[in-house]
């Protein structure tokens, strides 16, 4: 029997499995056809089905105290839990925030899952923003906080002394401060914040001094502590302000410091004056000879601000620039001194010098003869101081020189200071007697042709002549034999010279020769003669048919002798013969020859045989290899006609020619590639032609020798044949291609898609007959992409291509959904502008982001930051905050939380200064008229104030929170006056304003005209009284009425009359008497201005 089920797996046994529930049928056949069906139903129970009734979430950020409670219908019970943290009851307990996911399982093994999400607050983040401390020791610090996450509203509690309970604490010391801040739900978070003051405020200077009491003096201070920038303002003329004063006169100087907070220092800067150089004394060398410049001049000198420079001069011209200068000449001289501040003086320095010396050479006599030392010479002197010495260049030490040479000579005369002067006297000699000679050899070996010419110069003329052996007196001889003669020349004073002159003969005139034979009986033997002796050149005349001039003579025919006669240059001359022989040529005496085996394959060959000649042979023949030797075998020859040549070891030469044959081209037609089905067949040949018969076939791929055969090839092949003749020649392989279509190739294209996304799913085919390709996917479509909408999972797609010519070939597309990304974000704060807003991305659950993109709804550029962000809103408003987020696999969500970001406006500060309804700024008044009136000019939504007038001397009087106060200030200075303006809650948003307000002292001194020093309390001390007075510059001297100085008081002032003249002369050791005394004061005021002042004061006891 034979079954099939309906089943979607059409199963063909008597019993069928895997089954799912519903109605199913059984057809079966038995071996004749006969046919009998039925039918059953295959029930299941219900599903399982598992459901969350109640959940509870998180309070806190962090917490693990939620919980979910499960219910289970449907399936078979037993049931059991699995909760995905691992507990196993229904109700899950201790719950962190996250998604809990539940399988339950039935008595069966049925399953059923669900989730439950518990939830946490955001993380509260305190996000803080802080100013410092302004001056040192000022409380003028804030802290503003900003809070994310966490459950609205929230309360503060601020560890200052104040204990402020405000999202803003305010009037801070430097230290460092606590918040802690509670949420609704009763999370709370704390943070510190640190708040710093600045260094006290401070000046350290330098100065440079002026000179010579000009103008030219200065100062600079570096700042120590405060915050930059700073502010620099000097009390000189031109009120500098900057780090610097330059240009100015010796005195004391207040620079004003203001750095960037407002807060002012001020100090004495003292300018001194340095006075120029002097010249103490000048130590001088006069010159030495005349003419010299070996005078010396040191200068002694001292000055306040050395180092000095020192510059001399001679007649304007500058000469040096040191105290000490030598190489001075006699003249008067010029020296300025200048320090270090440019002060200068000078000074005029004479160098004297004595007369010149001279010397000269009054007489003198020349040498007799060159070579000869009997010159002499005097030498007269004046000038210079005396006495004289002497030196001649040889050594004598007297005024007279003798047994002098010829040549220059000096004497060098020395008087009494070691001056020189020098003379010279050239002592001249006759010149040396020369003799120059021309000699005239004989021409030929034995001659007396000989002959000797002589000049003679130099000496002093007349000449006398004597040869040895005689054979003369004159100045040439003649008629003279090989050999040496020797000439002495007497001159008019007796001065003689001597020279040897030799008359040489050339060597006998020889010569030695060679002839070559002639070879082939031709004219091409030669002969050669070789000379020597005699005298070069030498001229040769053969007995050659063309008389032949040369050494060596060619083109000759065998011959005993050819005779030559050499000449030299002197007409000697000399015969010589030279013998020229014959030598015979080869003879070629027969060749063979091998025609070719195959068309065009170089096989021919041929071998010459020959004889004679002279050694050795050599073969030539005319193929492209120019084969050739002592053999005369030549290989490898092509179809066609040769040469041979025979050549002997004269260059003698016999020819012979000889033809080769070959047969034609052997060649093959084959069958045209073709292309058919797989499994197709078809018939390939090839036919032969030419080259020698008969023909053998060879091919590839295991066929026979036969030409022609049926293949069916189940893939693309070559088939390559090859014809060989009788001979063994062959043809090229000749290749027959039969392509055989490919098999089918399909290739998926998979796809992944964003969840919710369409799909788009395709195929693309190759191979086969390259088509129509006809397509049938499992569900249904006939093309090769399609458009798959509402694909909620990963889906796989099946599709078989044919071309009804290759066997159909199967494929699948998978379409892979992605997660989409969870966009969230914890963040919220409200704040004064310009407000940090901070943002943190929450838990993006299962799906890894790649990109976050932030816009903060205020025009500002979006941002690309995976942390957390934090964005300044500089304008005040609520503004709502956008976060784009993209997955790795490029899907999207976006998440808007309107009005997270709230930003308060910030007040403006601003006040003016003024004294009875006269504003300014900077206010400057007097010490007089310290009560400055303040009006506040901030904008209207300033809701309090605070003043601080920058005198803390003051006490509680530095501060105030009117509107428009007045302040008293206690003493002269430079006072920093600052305003800070808050708005109403919510934000408190603070601003503030400074400005400056100067104190400035005045000078007013009286003194009284009499006193009482009788020890009664009362009047008992002379001692003026004033305002802005210095007290370390305070002088008063007393004197009597004869103008004795009798007491003084030096640096000391104040309201104390004790400091003051206590009525006694000599330091206190006697009384004054009652009298009218003189009193002188000196002071300097405010400003450094030094004042004196001169009066009269009564003494009564």
């Amino acid at each position: 029997y034979t079954y099939s089920w309906d089943d979607p797996q059409t199963q063909g046994t008597p019993t069928a499995g895997s089954l799912c529930a519903g109605p199913y049928t059984v057809n079966i056949a038995d071996a004749n056809g006969c046919l009998a069906s039925a039918s059953t139903v295959v029930n299941s129970p219900a599903s399982v089905l598992v459901s969350i009734t109640s959940s509870g979430d998180n309070a806190c950020n962090g917490d693990c105290l939620g919980y979910a409670q499960s219910v289970v219908s449907g399936g078979t019970a037993p049931y059991t839990y699995l909760w995905s943290d691992g507990q196993t009851n229904a109700q899950a307990i201790n719950l962190c925030a996250g998604i809990h996911a539940i399988t339950v399982t039935d008595g069966f093994g049925c399953t059923a899952d669900t989730s439950v999400t518990i939830t946490e607050p955001q993380p509260m983040v305190i996000i803080t923003t802080s100013s410092n401390v302004t001056c040192n020791g000022l409380c003028d610090g804030t802290i503003t906080t900003s809070i994310g996450g966490g459950t609205a509203p929230f309360t503060y509690q601020w560890n200052d002394p104040a204990l402020q309970t405000t999202f803003s604490a305010t009037g801070l010391c430097n230290g460092i401060f606590g918040v802690t801040v509670t949420d609704n739900g009763g999370c709370s978070e704390n943070t510190n914040v640190i708040i710093s003051q600045p260094l006290p405020l401070g000046l350290v200077a330098n100065t440079t001094s002026s000179t010579c009491g000009f103008a030219n003096g200065g100062a600079c201070v570096n700042v120590v502590g405060g915050v930059a920038p700073y502010v620099i303002t000097w009390n000189d003329p031109g009120t500098t302000v900057g780090a610097c004063i330059f240009n100015q006169v010796a005195g004391t100087y207040f620079p004003i410091l203001v750095d960037s907070n407002g807060c002012t220092f001020t100090m004495p800067v003292i300018i001194n004056d340095i006075s120029g150089p002097t010249v103490d004394s000048i130590q001088v060398t006069d010159v030495v000879c005349n003419g010299d410049s070996n005078g010396t001049a040191i200068v002694f000198a001292s000055a306040v601000a050395p180092p000095i420079t020192y510059s001399w001069s001679y007649n304007s011209n500058s000469i040096g620039s040191t105290s000490t200068i030598f190489g001075l000449w006699g003249g008067v001289f010029n020296i300025e001194l200048t320090d270090l501040n440019g002060c200068t003086s000078g000074a005029t320095v004479t160098i004297n010098e004595p007369s010149l010396l001279s010397s000269q050479v009054i007489n003198s006599n020349d040498a007799t003869c060159n070579g000869v030392c009997d010159g002499w010479a005097t030498v007269m002197v004046g000038g210079g101081t005396s006495p004289y010495s002497y030196i001649w260049t040889d050594g004598q030490t007297t005024s007279m020189a003798v047994g002098l040479c010829a040549g220059n000579h000096n004497v060098f005369v020395t008087d009494a200071n070691g001056c020189q002067s020098i003379s010279t006297i050239l002592i001249d000699e006759p010149t040396p007697i020369l003799i120059a000679d021309s000699i005239n050899d004989v021409n030929c070996t034995n001659g007396n042709d000989g002959s000797i010419y002589t000049t003679v110069s130099g000496g002093t003329p007349f000449y006398l002549y004597s040869w040895s052996p005689n054979v003369g007196s004159n100045a040439f001889v003649t008629n003279l034999t090989p050999q040496s003669y020797t000439l002495t020349v007497t001159d008019l004073n007796g001065c003689e010279e001597v020279a040897t002159l030799t008359v040489n003969e050339p060597l006998p005139l020889g010569a030695g020769g060679t002839g070559l034979p002639s070879s082939c009986g031709e004219y091409n033997g030669s002969a050669l003669v070789v000379p020597n002796g005699g005298t070069p050149p030498y001229t040769y005349l053969w007995d050659d048919p063309n008389n032949t001039t040369t050494d060596n003579v060619s083109g000759l025919l065998a011959r005993d002798p050819y005779n030559v006669t050499i000449t030299d240059a002197n007409g000697c001359t000399l015969s010589f013969s030279v013998t020229v022989g014959d030598q015979p040529g080869p003879n070629i005496d027969s060749i063979q020859t091998t025609d070719l085996m195959c068309f065009g394959d170089a096989s021919g060959s041929a071998e010459a045989f020959g004889s004679g000649g002279t050694a050795p042979l050599t073969y030539q023949w005319s193929d492209t290899l120019n084969q050739g030797g002592p053999t005369g075998v030549a290989n490898n020859l092509d179809a066609g006609g040769y040469i041979v040549s025979l050549i002997d070891g004269n260059g003698c030469t016999d020819f012979q020619s000889i033809i080769l044959i070959e047969p034609s081209l052997l060649e093959i037609t084959i069958t045209a590639d073709d292309t058919i089905c797989i499994g197709g067949s078809m018939d390939i040949f090839a036919v032969g032609n030419g080259g020698t018969l008969p023909y053998t076939y060879n091919w590839d791929n295991a066929l026979g020798n036969s030409p022609l055969h049926t293949v069916n090839p189940t893939v693309t092949t070559q088939y390559n044949v090859t014809i060989v003749d009788a001979n063994g020649c062959s043809t090229a392989s000749n290749m027959i291609t039969i392509e055989v279509n490919p098999p089918l190739q399909l290739t998926p294209a998979n796809t992944s898609i964003c969840l919710g996304d369409i799909a788009d799913i395709s195929v693309s085919v190759t191979g086969g007959n390259g088509g129509p390709y006809y397509y049938t996917w499992d569900n249904g479509a006939t093309t090769s992409s399609q458009n798959i909408p509402n694909i909620t999972s990963d889906t796989t797609f099946y599709v078989t291509i044919e071309d009804y010519c290759s066997p159909p070939v199967n494929g699948s597309v998978t379409i892979t959904v992605n997660p989409i990304p969870d966009a969230n974000f914890i963040g919220y704060g409200e704040g004064c502008e310009p407000y940090v807003f901070v943002a943190l991305p929450a838990d993006p659950g299962t799906v890894p982001i790649q990109t976050w993109l932030w816009d903060f709804g205020d025009g500002s550029p979006i941002s690309n930051d995976p942390d957390s962000v934090s964005h300044v809103y500089t304008t005040s408003g609520v503004y709502d905050v956008t976060l784009v987020v993209i997955s790795f696999n490029g899907c999207i969500d976006t998440v808007i939380q309107p009005g997270i970001a709230d930003v308060y406006g910030l007040p403006t500060a601003e006040f003016i200064m003024s004294q009875n309804n006269l504003a300014a700024d900077p206010m400057i008044t007097s010490i007089l008229s310290p009560n400055v009136d303040f009006t506040s000019t901030s904008s209207s939504n300033v809701d309090s104030l605070i003043w601080d007038f920058g005198d803390p001397n003051s006490g509680a009087d530095n501060h105030s929170n009117s509107p428009n106060p007045s302040h008293m200030y206690t003493d002269t200075g430079t006072y920093v006056v600052t305003l800070i303006v808050f708005t109403e809650d919510p934000g408190r948003c603070p601003d503030t304003v400074q400005h400056i307000v100067v104190i400035e002292g005045e000078y007013i001194l009286f003194a009284p005209s009499a006193f009482t020093p009788n020890g009664d309390f009362d009047n008992d001390y002379f001692m003026p009284k004033g305002l802005g007075v210095d007290g370390e510059e305070f002088e008063m001297y007393i004197y009597n009425r004869w103008g004795d100085l009798i007491d003084k008081v030096k640096g000391v002032w104040g309201d104390d009359p004790t400091l003051g003249w206590d009525g006694h002369a000599n330091e206190g050791k006697k009384i004054a008497q009652n009298d009218v005394y003189v009193w002188l004061i000196r002071t300097q005021d405010y400003y450094g201005v030094d004042h004196e002042y001169i009066g009269h004061v009564t003494l009564l006891r």
